[in-house]
């Protein structure tokens, strides 16, 4: 018996990447948006903030103790790792699309019959 893994997000890849492009490019422009935007966004990616710069999945259990200085610093940041994976995954993806394409579309550059046109010039 295999056990379903749940996924983070209702998101495809795709829309994800477009969110967390977004988020990025408010950072970079200095975009303020209003908090319960920015809220609804991390949660529809499936995050929770747990101290700001850490984010962790909705569905992790975290335990502290009370009264703790720092009760989060034995947590990591699932944001910045899981959004690297996602790039990777979308570059993937995007490069095998562009092999398929070249692979069936029209002959590339150094086929035979090319190599002996660019001679005879």
């Amino acid at each position: 018996m295999s056990k379903k893994i749940k996924k983070r997000s209702h998101l495809s890849d795709i829309q994800e990447g477009v969110v967390r492009q977004f988020l990025d490019d408010c950072v970079t422009y200095e975009i303020a948006l209003d908090r319960t935007v920015i809220g609804l966004l991390i949660d529809n990616l499936g995050y929770k903030v747990v101290t700001p710069g850490k984010l962790v999945r909705k569905d992790r259990e975290i335990k502290h103790i009370f009264g703790d200085p720092d009760p989060f610093r034995n947590i990591e940041d699932e944001y910045g790792p899981d959004g690297e994976a996602l790039r990777e995954r979308l570059n993937a993806a995007n490069n095998s699309e562009s092999t398929d394409e070249a692979s069936t579309g029209e002959p590339t550059e150094s086929d035979s019959v090319g190599d002996v046109l660019q001679q005879d010039v």
